[in-house]
């Protein structure tokens, strides 16, 4: 993606990421992608990154991850 793709306060890890990144809540549904995940690198090397949502912190919606993910959910594969 584009560098003018994400908005200023968009974290780091997430700009800088090579190949899959996974933006998940430490949650069963999140644990089940990463789990995915690791299937694919093993199988065919697939090379991912992942970055922690805190939805205590409400992170789900700053306006960030909203150009990521209009709809605020907190598992998401970009």
């Amino acid at each position: 993606m584009s560098s003018n793709f994400y908005l200023e306060g968009t974290p780091d890890d997430v700009k800088n990421a090579k190949g899959l990144h996974l933006l998940t809540m430490n949650t069963p549904n999140g644990q089940a992608v990463q789990i995915f995940l690791e299937e694919l690198k093993d199988a065919y090397g697939v090379e991912w990154t992942t970055t922690l949502i805190n939805i205590m912190t409400n992170d789900q919606k700053n306006d960030w991850f909203l150009k990521l993910d209009p709809n605020g959910i907190t598992t998401l594969l970009a």
